[in-house]
């Protein structure tokens, strides 16, 4: 019978020296058929002991009357706790190892694989790439959650949330932008867990699934001043650009940067599948005035499929006042009014390199995960090179793979650079087009991002 848990109070605290033992003896009670299990309770003791007073192994644990009733327990450097737990246990590891895989030879495929992890971890640290996907996993998250546990008279209650959102937390206050987490084949009351507390699916392997979350945990002092710096800089910033004329279509160099875009998107499309956006939903996250998602219409988007959101109010006016048949919602990327998974194809334009903080634009991309069906489609427009704009941070194909960890990505190099563009355009559309092609002067990335 499970406890009624409203009405009780937990303090969720960092693990102590004292809390090791009933750490151990709750993983023994409630993942009986665990690995590390299996290896006793000296070796469980042993582990739990090596997240104690350790910066880069936070644990956490959640007390109620002196009892621990859960535990979570992680990293933030996989190969300084392996080798540290290793060096400091080296007779019971040994010891347990052995007797494990000769008395119990139905254990050593799991070995095996915790063996191929560490080496991978190795791997991934000193520089050396693989192309599987548990390396990519391992290398892409710079926290890891390794260990939870939930008394079973404790359970489904949001509880396992309450660690998990508490370890995520003490992540981000150290300056983690986001933590992974492997689940084995088969265990369907985890893969349930971490899809029901908003956890994305990132890949899968031969021994089991990968999920990720981002840290950020709200929006906090840094996002608020974030938030307003990003609405002083851009509300001048639309002014200027209606005043200058900056980019009309009547210059040559926006037209010619506009149509060079427009052929490398529907060749995105394309190559995703796309001969048509008829009955695709569109989310353009950024949507400024609209622009882009009026030339969605143009490729056969339904007006009622097409949204957009954006933190300023005036470019939002600006876009229902063209386009009142679209929808149109204001409000802040890091927490995106939709629910899970309800569009085909995602859009974002020079959004993500005007974010400076990095958990936020982190939160961003996890959010726009989040929206997209799995068969979906993220289409990302953004600088990698912005020299002259200090309210602006490039963005690079690596930073772009992390910020989307265990996805598929398809790269074009874009945009003749804009001073170029401008001396050049209006003199010779040709010569602008072959410098194009060459892609050396090209600032910004288009990227077709697909969830594996």
């Amino acid at each position: 019978m499970l406890t009624d848990i409203a009405s009780l109070t937990f303090e969720v605290r960092t693990m102590q020296l004292e809390d090791v033992e009933a750490v151990a003896a709750l993983h023994m009670a409630v993942s009986p058929g665990c690995f590390l299990t299996s290896l006793g309770r000296p070796f469980l003791t042993a582990y739990y002991r090596n997240y104690v007073d350790r910066l880069y192994a936070p644990g956490l644990v959640a007390v109620n009357n002196e009892r621990v009733c859960g535990f979570v327990a992680g990293t933030t450097n996989s190969l300084r706790f392996w080798v540290n737990f290793c060096l400091g246990n080296s007779p019971v590891l040994l010891l347990n190892l052995g007797r494990m895989y000769i008395i119990r030879p139905g254990l050593r495929s799991r070995l095996d694989l915790l063996t191929r992890r560490a080496v991978l971890s190795v791997m991934s640290r000193i520089g050396i790439d693989s192309d599987a996907t548990s390396s990519h996993f391992i290398s892409s998250h710079r926290a890891r959650l390794l260990a939870i546990g939930v008394a079973p008279d404790m359970q489904r209650h949001g509880l396992g949330k309450r660690l998990v959102d508490g370890f995520c937390r003490q992540c981000y206050q150290m300056g983690i932008d986001t933590v992974g987490v492997s689940v084995l084949r088969g265990n369907e009351e985890a893969i349930s867990f971490y899809r029901e507390t908003g956890w994305l699916p990132e890949g899968m392997s031969p021994g089991g699934m990968y999920f990720w979350h981002s840290t950020w945990g709200g929006m906090n002092e840094t996002g608020e001043r974030e938030s307003q710096r990003i609405k002083s800089v851009y509300s001048s910033r639309f002014d200027q650009s209606r005043l200058s004329g900056l980019y009309t279509l009547f210059s040559p160099a926006s037209l010619f940067s506009l149509q060079s875009r427009q052929r490398a998107s529907i060749q995105c499309l394309r190559n995703a599948g796309h001969m048509s956006l008829k009955g695709l939903r569109v989310l353009d996250v950024g949507c400024g005035s609209g622009g882009d998602l009026r030339f969605l219409l143009a490729l056969g988007a339904e007006p009622c499929d097409l949204y957009g959101v954006d933190l300023l109010s005036d470019r939002l006016s600006s876009a229902r006042h063209l386009s009142p048949h679209l929808g149109w919602t204001q409000g802040n990327a890091v927490r995106l009014p939709f629910a899970e998974a309800s569009f085909d194809l995602v859009t974002q334009s020079t959004l993500c390199s005007s974010v400076l903080d990095r958990a936020l634009k982190q939160q961003i991309a996890f959010e726009m995960l989040r929206v997209l069906k799995r068969d979906g489609l993220i289409l990302w427009y953004d600088f990698w090179l912005n020299p002259t704009n200090p309210q602006t941070h490039g963005i690079r194909p690596r930073e772009i793979r992390q910020l989307f960890p265990g996805c598929n990505y398809e790269f074009h190099r874009v945009t003749l650079a804009p001073p170029i563009a401008r001396r050049l355009a209006s003199h010779s559309w040709l010569l602008c087009s072959v410098l194009e092609r060459l892609r050396v002067f090209n600032t910004h990335y288009l990227v077709a991002i697909r969830p594996v």
